[in-house]
């Protein structure tokens, strides 16, 4: 054998190992060489709007889990006295309370006593003071509140603020900054003005409010309640204890004949929980319609609760796929969601998918879905089959 032959057949060899090991390196790898591809198919959940028996003569708005649906009709009307619950939280904003606090005394004068009788002329809600009289700041809103007194409404007001002017301004000023936007005080703090409006929507946030502070929640609750002079006072709002209502102020004047927020806490066994329903209805024909339209408002929003499971267990979120296989390998949900749900609802899980072979089995975790708090392994429920030697060797160098 000549030379050059020795020599051509030395580098022969080692080309074919370098081969070898090429050949072997990539065949070794191929585990990601071939990952899968991965394709979610879970489509969002959507529960439907719910239908709210709205009155047909007055606007009305209802709110639950802080959503709100009204009846297309958010002209500002006038409050009449469900502005009395906007003076207690401003005059608390001023002077907080715990609970079982009294607070300071007020000593009414003389001129707490022209406004009683000036109301009295014109026919306001009163309660009879007399100049000397002491008053806590509790039985004042007590005052306020239960048989809706003007006269204390105003003299408590100019109490907290030194003027019904300050009142005023501060009331105002104060609901823009909570985003209370279509809300207007004017000329008292009871009320009794037309010039005094607001909306549902915006009485429904006034009435959260309340329902948030424990002094007022506690208060509007009262059915009765002793007070200096006038003695025992009873609650304007008669459905007090019926049908879950908690709350929290009626309204009614010469233009504005029918006013109500209120708010019913109401077992729903649908979703075995407890929720409260807050609702305002302005505009009325007369306060017992606004008082008895408060009922199918509160029963429709009360059937709006569902409780939607998404995903259920073993629904399919998605699949793998191969280039050496037609079929889709599946990951699935490893449990079910439930999820308590009223009116529109749109639930859009968040889903990370994690890389795939041949090697992993039946049951192994392949990603999460998280969605609402709430987090879940998903798994994959077929095996991907490994690649042909055949097929491998065809498309080694393809991936």
């Amino acid at each position: 054998m000549s030379h050059r032959k020795k020599r051509k057949k030395l580098l022969i060899i080692p080309l074919i190992f370098l081969a070898l090991c090429v050949f072997a390196v990539l065949y070794a790898d191929r585990k990601t060489l071939y990952e899968t591809k991965s394709t979610i198919t879970l489509e969002n959940y959507t529960n439907p709007e719910v239908k709210i028996n709205f009155p047909v003569n007055a606007e009305a708005a209802v709110m639950v889990d802080n959503k709100v649906l009204d009846n297309n009709l958010n002209k500002p009307l006038a409050t009449a006295s469900t502005a009395k619950a906007i003076t207690s939280l401003m005059v608390l904003q001023k002077y907080p309370l715990k609970l079982n606090q009294q607070g300071p005394l007020i000593t009414l004068g003389s001129n707490d006593v022209t406004i009683y009788n000036q109301y009295l002329a014109i026919g306001g809600s009163v309660v009879k003071v007399i100049s000397g009289e002491q008053i806590s700041q509790y039985q004042a809103l007590q005052a306020v509140l239960l048989p809706s007194s003007c006269n204390m409404s105003d003299s408590l007001a100019i109490w907290a603020f030194g003027s019904l002017d300050n009142y005023i301004s501060y009331a105002n000023q104060t609901l823009k900054k909570l985003g209370i936007n279509n809300t207007v005080v004017a000329i008292d703090a009871s009320g009794f003005s037309p010039e005094t409006t607001s909306t549902p929507s915006d009485l429904i946030k006034i009435g959260q409010l309340v329902l948030n502070d424990p002094v007022l929640s506690q208060i509007v609750g009262q059915k009765t309640a002793e007070i200096p002079i006038q003695g025992q006072i009873r609650n304007v709002n008669w459905l007090l204890g019926t049908n879950g209502i908690v709350g929290i102020k009626t309204g009614n004047n010469d233009e504005d004949r029918g006013a109500f927020i209120f708010a019913s806490t109401q077992p729903i066994s649908s979703i075995n929980s407890t929720k409260t329903i807050i609702g305002a209805i302005i505009g009325s024909d007369s306060l017992a319609n606004a008082l008895g339209d408060s009922i199918p408002i509160i029963n429709s929003a009360k059937d709006g609760f569902k409780n939607a499971t998404y995903p259920q267990a073993n629904q399919r979120i998605g699949y793998y796929s191969v280039p050496w296989s037609n079929e889709k390998y599946y990951f699935v949900a490893s449990e079910s969601f439930n999820h308590q749900v009223w009116g529109k609802t749109i639930l859009t899980p968040s889903i990370k998918i994690d890389k795939a072979n041949y090697n992993t089995q039946v049951g192994s975790k392949v990603g999460v879905l998280s969605l609402a708090s709430q987090n879940q392994d998903l798994v994959i429920n077929k095996k991907i089959p490994r690649p042909s030697l055949i097929w491998e060797i065809k498309n080694i160098f393809k991936y």
